[in-house]
């Protein structure tokens, strides 16, 4: 096992740790990718203190405290094969009780296709993900 890793996980159990630096430091950046409006300090009193701050969608909130699970969940199962059934599990814990979640699309691969805007960027169409997952895993 990787040394950071290793590190990681045996910290998780100490406040102030590493673990919960790095958890700090990529939930933040993940999910500004994703639109999240928590500004580092706003998501640190989430994480620590379940407390919200500023104005933040349902949504926002519900979906970044799940990110915290899933990241909890990875350190976990670390060592686990990385497959379809586990993606698509990970994705169904990040969109549990998400209006994702109430239309049918927790756990399963895009059903519509989608874009990053302002970009050129183009995204593989939803009957391709599946096929590029398990390339891209196997």
């Amino acid at each position: 096992m990787n040394k950071f890793i290793k590190n990681i996980k045996i910290s998780k159990d100490i406040k102030n740790s590493i673990y919960y630096k790095f958890r700090h430091e990529f939930l933040y950046n993940s999910n500004k990718i994703e639109g999240s409006t928590f500004t580092t300090e706003s998501l640190a009193l989430l994480l620590d203190k379940n407390v919200v701050e500023g104005k933040h969608t349902l949504d926002d909130v519900q979906e970044t405290v799940n990110s915290a699970y899933v990241f909890d969940y990875i350190i976990d199962t670390i060592d686990e094969k990385v497959d379809m059934r586990y993606i698509k599990y990970l994705h169904s814990m990040l969109k549990h009780n998400t209006t994702d979640y109430e239309r049918g699309f927790s756990g399963a691969s895009k059903k519509i296709p989608n874009t990053i805007l302002g970009t050129n960027v183009q995204l593989a169409q939803p009957y391709e993900v599946e096929y590029k997952l398990e390339n891209l895993i196997s």
